[in-house]
């Protein structure tokens, strides 16, 4: 599994599973009574089991978590290194002041090196045999999700076209429209889901063409030239699919092997990129905006009757005037049938607590719903991502109170 550079959709879940497996918090190692209790196999099952737990409850597909996972290997493949340094450091001034009464603490630090070393060992296999997992599974299915057998060969022509820039706007624009059915809204999610998986496997295989040699030769021309050398730009306020989550950044700057190696051979994937989410932008925003009646809108987030989700909503929400009922025939076809978060998010008006407008969206996945297990995120996600002023986990946290 190599080193690859990912795009921002993921930059923000990719911070929290980094955070769970960075091992920032072992500065106890520097106490004086300090004892080894590192156990390798607990510690890497712990992380292994925390990362996969992230990726189920967040509802990724299998190839957005392998993207996921395979982001994650610079962090795995450097475990423990920033601690291990510490101890070393330790270890050395020990020596160095030849204090023979710290030599048992001497053996305790060169055994919590070796159990992190081990522990980076056994999460590097645990998460390669995931990443195969997860590939294996997706890898034949994803492209069938649109395309036929006999138009897989063409489609996958299209983009390693568009990869070369050899296309014209126009022979883009005729393919993309031919394939979605005229930019059908549900297909063209899948182009672009399709083609998220075609570019990370295209980076994936670049990344593998550079050595260490090559990463350092890159980073002394920079430095010779004067210019910065690129890192990834990771937010420290993420948003996830459970909302907002405030992380604090120890992790070391990790590289960003695209820009530094290979910054202009995806150019044209990055344009198509683009495209494709401005053309859905601008279709869920037409649908969103002009909803002239409940018949305008299907239920494709649960199996409830479009017309019982309605008459929820206009008791709890229009009737007791925080939403308007055009504002909830928007929300509606936003939330329920396109399941995409608009631009600006809809405003809750004049609701005396936010604790009432939370127990309208309780109740309906309580009451109307029937508490479907393993699913309260997903339904505090009505109010908590398509609503100002509320998230996901505050609503989840606060669901039944």
């Amino acid at each position: 599994m190599n080193k690859i550079t990912f795009s921002s959709r993921y930059y923000e879940p990719l911070r929290i599973l980094q955070n769970k497996v960075d091992n920032g918090t072992v500065y106890k190692y520097l106490y004086e009574e300090y004892k080894n209790e590192i156990n390798p196999i607990v510690l890497s099952s712990k992380i292994f089991d925390s990362v996969e737990k992230y990726l189920i409850e967040n509802l990724y597909s299998n190839h957005e978590k392998a993207l996921l996972i395979a982001n994650l290997t610079p962090f795995v493949e450097h475990y423990g290194e920033r601690n291990i340094g510490l101890l070393n450091d330790n270890i050395a001034l020990i020596n160095d002041l030849k204090a023979q009464d710290k030599e048992e603490l001497k053996i305790e630090y060169k055994n919590t090196i070796e159990g992190l070393l081990k522990v980076r060992e056994l999460l590097k296999k645990r998460f390669i045999a995931y990443y195969l997992k997860l590939i294996s599974s997706d890898l034949n299915t994803n492209v069938n999700r649109l395309f036929s057998t006999e138009t897989k060969p063409i489609v996958t022509e299209f983009f390693n076209k568009i990869k070369e820039c050899s296309l014209t706007q126009i022979e883009i624009l005729n393919t993309v429209e031919s394939l979605t059915h005229n930019f059908e809204i549900n297909r063209l999610i899948i182009l672009i889901e399709d083609f998220d998986f075609y570019l990370f496997q295209e980076k994936d295989v670049k990344s593998a063409e550079f050595t260490e040699n090559d990463i350092t030769i890159a980073i002394q021309k920079l430095k010779a030239e004067k210019k910065p050398i690129p890192y990834l730009k990771i937010p420290n306020r993420i948003k996830a699919k459970t909302g907002y989550v405030e992380i604090k950044n120890e992790s070391e700057n990790i590289l960003d092997l695209e820009k530094l190696l290979f910054p202009f051979d995806f150019f044209g994937c990055y344009e198509f990129k683009k495209f494709l989410l401005k053309e859905l932008n601008q279709r869920n925003s037409v649908k969103v905006n002009h909803v002239r009646s409940l018949t305008d809108i299907t239920n494709n987030f649960d199996s409830t009757e479009i017309e019982d989700v309605y008459s929820h909503f206009k008791s709890g929400l229009v009737e007791k005037k925080y939403l308007t009922e055009s504002d909830l025939l928007s929300y509606l076809k936003a939330a329920f049938e396109i399941m995409t978060i608009p631009q600006p998010l809809f405003k809750i008006k004049d609701a005396p607590t936010k604790q009432k407008v939370m127990k309208v969206f309780y109740e309906y996945y309580k009451n109307v719903a029937g508490k479907p297990h393993g699913k309260k995120n997903k339904y505090a996600a009505l109010l908590g991502n398509y609503f100002e002023g509320f998230t996901t986990k505050n609503v989840s946290s606060n669901f039944n109170k």
